[in-house]
């Protein structure tokens, strides 16, 4: 069943089902992981749901996550859809300062062009906004 959707960049109704927004472009399906999920919707108790956030915390001692990573990568433990959802969007992260980090960890392995790092962050899954911000501060801050 399709259902229509206000998209964020334009604010035109479109199908759940596009990629992208036919109106402006937006990346459509990205942004379904910043749909906000509450405790009613999720059938896993309160209790367990804090020792799945202080879980979730636990990634970013290793590196730079979005929030659409951590999603996949609670999915991918076994939890359903709507406990990482919940579990992501209940994380104290600041995703613009995930996304700064990103491009550090990346910039490590080689030197990319804005360009490439602009495509390589919008791969992994960051927002336009969380690129837009990490891009203009580190080659602002780097060049």
């Amino acid at each position: 069943i399709m259902a229509l959707i206000k998209c964020p960049e334009c604010n035109k109704m479109i199908s759940d089902k596009a990629r992208l927004c036919p109106q402006c472009g937006y990346p459509i399906q990205d942004s379904i992981c910043y749909q906000n999920f509450s405790p009613e919707k999720v059938s896993v108790s309160k209790r367990s749901l804090d020792a799945i956030i202080e879980h979730a915390k636990l990634c970013f001692e290793v590196g730079a996550y979005c929030k659409k990573e951590i999603i996949d990568l609670l999915k991918y433990e076994g939890y359903s859809s709507d406990v990482a959802f919940y579990v992501a969007n209940n994380l104290d992260v600041n995703w613009e300062e995930q996304a700064v980090l990103k491009v550090y960890e990346y910039f490590k392995i080689k030197p990319f062009s804005r360009e490439e790092m602009m495509g390589q962050l919008e791969y992994d899954g960051f927002t336009p906004a969380e690129i837009s911000f990490a891009i203009n501060k580190v080659y602002k801050e780097s060049f």
